[in-house]
């Protein structure tokens, strides 16, 4: 269709060039040929004309990679959070809304740090007010929760079902409509950061200060709502956030989770149950 509506353009642009050309010049003879030539430059010129000044350019497309990579600016961390909508495919078609989780952009998602909870790193033994499935809340624990800077995983999860007990309310009374929901949530004033239309999910942009203290908030206002001020140093997460070993100790990594060293009995390489709340291969010191 292209193709056809721009030969159709050219043909009315050489016919109309020659009709006026023919009436300016009567009694001149002009060949075909150049007035082919004459209407082809005059289609030429409007065509740069409206890629230079007007309609789209390969130039000026917005760069969707940069745009997928979330900067903190001056706040010391920063991330989603992802809310479940109920309408997507298998795992995610359950009503009603409910969160997904919290997750710092690290790495190739955002320049966020990866802070290591100030207390403890051991998962929480019940589920959190929002979350009915303990596993998958543990794993959310494991995945972003250790990168997250909070106090513990209470502290965590404290703050997930907090931040997002609002907008989970406003998508609940858009209905069944995803795109009600995302209405619902962007007219709060919400800054929706990305939306994943596969899993029917709303991402909301987040912020956290020294203190590991999460806040909605857009990405132009992290520095004003989450100061990085005065920040006390901070050990990275250990093992750079990632999951434990299963069922294993390695050098430099964190075992399987644990309360005491008959939880670490058994498995491999491991040895005792450290103060981290997970099973290590380093024995303790001599006294």
């Amino acid at each position: 269709f292209a193709a056809h509506g721009a030969m159709s353009l050219l043909e009315n642009v050489v016919n109309a060039t020659a009709m006026v050309v023919e009436e300016m010049f009567p009694h001149t003879n002009w060949d075909r040929i150049r007035l082919v030539s004459l209407g082809s430059l005059v289609l030429v010129v409007l065509l740069v004309f409206h890629f230079s000044f007007g309609g789209p350019h390969p130039s000026r497309a917005p760069d969707l990679k940069k745009q997928g990579y979330m900067d903190c600016g001056k706040a010391p961390l920063c991330g989603v959070l992802a809310l479940e909508s109920g309408l997507g495919q298998g795992v995610y078609h359950k009503w009603p809304p409910a969160v997904h989780g919290l997750w710092p952009q690290t790495s190739r998602y955002g320049n966020s740090a990866c802070l290591a909870p100030i207390q403890s790193t051991a998962p929480l033994k019940s589920s959190a007010a929002c979350y009915s499935d303990w596993a998958f809340q543990t794993h959310e624990w494991k995945k972003h929760g250790l990168c997250a800077g909070t106090k513990n995983a209470q502290d965590f999860f404290e703050q997930v079902c907090s931040i997002s007990t609002h907008p989970l309310a406003l998508m609940t009374a858009a209905g069944r409509d995803f795109y009600k929901q995302i209405e619902a949530v962007s007219r709060a004033g919400y800054h929706i950061y990305y939306i994943d239309t596969r899993n029917a999910q709303i991402e909301l942009s987040a912020c956290a200060d020294c203190n590991g203290q999460w806040r909605l908030a857009a990405p132009s206002d992290f520095g004003r709502v989450c100061k990085a001020d005065s920040c006390p140093a901070r050990a990275p997460a250990p093992n750079g956030g990632r999951p434990p070993s299963k069922g294993v100790c390695e050098p430099n990594r964190k075992g399987p989770p644990c309360t005491s060293n008959a939880d670490c009995q058994g498995l491999t390489n491991c040895l005792r149950c450290a103060r981290s709340g997970f099973c290590t291969d380093q024995p303790l010191p001599p006294r």
